[in-house]
This record gives structure tokens, C-alpha cells and sequence, in this order.
């Protein structure tokens, strides 16, 4: 009898063990879930001023740093040397950049920001905000200037952008009326609870369902908000104006704003960052003054139209921005933007021919020379970095000492301006 129970004890024993073991390696799992299933860590094509590009983990960002990881080494950039941050794969979930159609409700802030939404309760800066079925914000305190509730034919979508561009001294509801028109009730909105929008219409209190509304405005008066640096978009279409963002262990993207607290997505939401509102411009959207060819040989009534075709000239660039090209010794002329103190670029000749003649780059800022590089015959690329000033005329000037000027075209890859 004594055996019986000893053996049944030994076997109580190992099944406890057994299922203790499950636990801590179920526990386990689940924590390490990426590794554990062979899921790698999200890549991130990150490009600075420079116009250098590279791939890593985001870390986090705020307005001094930029923190990356590379095989689980971690490294930190100054957050004014960056441009952009994409995702190097795009996910399933990311809406096409095409499309334009709402995804479900909408939600505008003050500061610029935009999220998509499936719904909405509360009041004025306490709003729980339903992402998804996964993700609801609670408390969270952005300044809401629209609720839009659905999409809308385009006679609706151009009624819609009206009404909210007319001035307004009071909060509004926009009512879809018969027909599909949209109009305008004003009033006071007190809170949003149960899909229903309780307003005050002079005094007197109603519940609008939102199944019968396009949208809900706020009136606004002199709001100040700071601009955030970084445009933060996430992969359900919702577009964040941040302060500073975080990937939290294991699996959450905590994001700063102006809403005053700390929102979490999961981290895989990370869609992109532009991280470059006022670091830089393109040379090609800058007002330009002039553009013209310096041949030196002539051709009586054909110069007109080799001038022409020989003047500089924009070429898309497929990594971002335009490349400048001179097909032949010219000059092109622009004004630089507020704001911008440098030009960068590099000059490249496009020639593969044996012959070259020596070219000369030369950057003029009114009648100052800021910038000068000779490429010899055997020289093919050459980095540039010009000081500049804002609202001056800017001249970039290709010449060749060469009596036949064989071999002088180059082109000015990514010329662009930085603060």
C-alpha cells in the first residue's frame, strides 16, 4: 500500500513539475515572441541632410537625439542631421500613398495632427479615443478642432472643406440633410457619449445621433500650439504632429505631443517620420532667376537653339529631390529661402568618353565667391558645401578652360539647402 501511494505521490510530483515548467516556458515565450518565432526586428531606411542613407531599428527620438540599433548595438545621432525615417518593408497594413479615403472616423487637432479613429466619448481634453480593437487611448487630452464621422461623395467633400474654412463663433454640427447637402447648426458641444453628441442649441440641450451627422467642429479662438518637429504617420493613416517617440519593451511606440501625455501604439504601427519641417529645401523648388548655356563656339542662327537645349536643366532623382544637369558650361540662378545657411551637392561629370576637358564649379552669393573646385581630366565627382544667405540671388556657374570643351557635361546631384 505504502508503494501504491509513494508511486502515486512521485507521479503527483512530476505532473505539478510538468505543468510549472509549461507555465515559465509559456511565460517565457510569450515575452520573447519576435525571437522565439523568427520574426526580425522592424528596419528603418533612415536619410540625413547629407542625403546619406542606411537601415537600422528605431529606438527613439526626441528634439536632441536620434537612438538606433544595429545587431544590438545601439547608436545615437544628433536629431538635427536627419531627414526621414521609413520603414524599409512596408506593411500589409499601410494605406497606399494614393489613396485618400478615410478609413473609418476621423479626428483633426489643433496642432495639425490627424487620427483615424473607430470611436469616440468623452469631453473637452478627456476624450477615450478607440483606435482599433486593440488600442484605446484613455484620458487623452488633444484640442480637437473636427470629428469627421464618414466619408463623402465629392459635391460632400467640397461642402465639407467650405464649412470648415467659414469663420465661426461658436461649435458646430454638420447635419447631412436629404438629398445628401450639408448644413450647419450651431451651438455648444458638451460631451459625446453612446454615439450621441450632446449639444446646446441656445439654452436648450439635444442628443444628435452621429449615424445622422457628417462631423462635429469646435470653435477655436487664438489657439497658439507650438509646431512639433517630427510628423509621425502610422500604418492605420493616422498622421501625429510629435514631440518625441519611444519603443517601450516589449511591443509598444509610446508618441509625445501637444496633447500633454504619452500615447502608445503597438510598435509595428511605425509607418514613417519626417523629421525635416524647416532643415532643408530643394534648390529646385527655390524661385529661380536665370538658367543659361555658355558655349563658346557658335553657330550663327543655330546658337538660339543649341542655347536652349544646352541650358541647365532639372532631372528627377529616384532617391529623392532633382539632380541639376549642365549638358555644357552654363549658369543657373536662384534665390535661397529664409531660414537656409548652406549648399550641399555633388558635381559629377556623365561622360564616359576618353577626351575630357577640365571643369570648374564655382558657387557666387551676389558678387561673392563662396564655393570653388576645379575637376581635373582624369577627376570624375567632387562633394560640395557652400555658404549661403537667405533671400540673396545664388549663382551656380560650370565652366571649362578647354578650347574645345569636349567632355564638360556634369550633373549637380541633390543640390539642396540646409539650415
Amino acid at each position: 500500500m505504502n508503494d501504491v501511494l509513494n508511486t502515486w505521490s512521485r507521479c503527483k510530483l512530476r505532473s505539478l513539475l510538468c505543468v510549472l515548467h509549461l507555465v515559465l516556458c509559456s511565460h517565457i515565450g510569450s515575452y520573447q515572441a519576435p525571437q522565439a518565432f523568427g520574426q526580425p526586428p522592424i528596419e528603418y531606411r533612415l536619410t540625413d541632410v547629407q542625403g546619406q542613407s542606411w537601415n537600422a531599428e528605431f529606438v527613439s527620438l526626441d528634439a536632441s537625439t536620434l537612438t538606433t540599433r544595429k545587431q544590438n548595438s545601439e547608436s545615437q545621432k544628433s536629431a538635427e542631421e536627419i531627414l526621414s525615417i521609413e520603414r524599409a518593408t512596408k506593411s500589409s497594413r499601410s494605406p497606399e500613398s494614393t489613396d485618400t479615403t478615410p478609413r473609418g472616423m476621423q479626428i483633426g487637432l489643433v496642432d495639425g495632427s490627424l487620427l483615424v479613429i473607430q470611436s469616440i466619448q468623452g469631453k473637452e481634453k478627456r476624450w477615450d479615443v478607440q483606435l482599433d480593437e486593440s488600442v484605446t487611448w484613455k484620458d487623452f487630452g488633444g484640442e480637437i478642432s473636427y470629428l469627421r464621422t464618414r466619408s463623402l461623395d465629392s459635391k460632400g467633400e467640397e461642402s465639407w472643406k467650405s464649412l470648415l474654412a467659414d469663420n465661426r463663433n461658436a461649435d458646430a454640427l454638420i447635419v447631412i440633410r436629404p438629398g445628401g447637402a450639408l448644413d450647419r447648426v450651431d451651438g455648444i458641444v458638451k460631451e459625446i457619449q453612446a454615439g450621441k453628441v450632446k449639444f446646446d442649441v441656445d439654452g436648450q440641450i439635444v442628443d444628435a445621433s452621429m449615424e445622422k451627422l457628417a462631423g462635429v467642429v469646435w470653435y477655436r479662438k487664438g489657439t497658439q500650439i507650438p509646431k512639433s518637429p517630427f510628423r509621425v504617420k502610422l500604418t492605420n493613416g493616422s498622421v501625429l504632429l510629435a514631440d518625441a517617440l519611444k519603443n517601450t519593451s516589449p511591443n509598444g511606440l509610446s508618441i509625445e505631443g501637444a496633447w500633454g501625455t504619452q500615447s502608445v501604439v503597438p510598435q509595428d504601427w511605425l509607418d514613417a517620420i519626417d523629421c525635416g519641417a524647416g532643415k532643408l529645401a530643394w534648390v529646385s523648388s527655390s524661385e529661380t532667376l536665370d538658367a543659361n548655356a555658355k558655349p563658346r563656339t557658335r553657330f550663327g542662327e543655330l546658337d538660339a537653339a543649341i542655347s536652349q537645349i544646352s541650358r541647365p536643366r532639372w532631372l528627377s532623382n529616384p532617391s529623392g529631390g532633382e539632380d541639376l544637369l549642365f549638358p555644357n558650361p552654363g549658369e543657373f540662378v536662384f534665390r535661397a529661402p529664409e531660414g537656409m545657411s548652406k549648399l550641399l551637392a555633388r558635381i559629377e561629370r556623365t561622360n564616359e568618353s576618353d577626351l575630357q576637358s577640365p571643369i570648374k564649379l564655382e558657387i557666387w552669393v551676389d558678387d561673392r565667391i563662396a564655393f570653388q573646385k576645379e575637376l581635373s581630366s582624369q577627376e570624375a565627382t567632387a562633394e560640395v558645401e557652400a555658404p549661403i544667405s537667405a533671400g540673396k540671388k545664388t549663382r551656380i556657374v560650370l565652366s571649362s578652360k578647354g578650347a574645345l570643351q569636349i567632355g564638360t557635361r556634369a550633373v549637380l546631384r541633390q543640390p539642396r539647402l540646409t539650415k
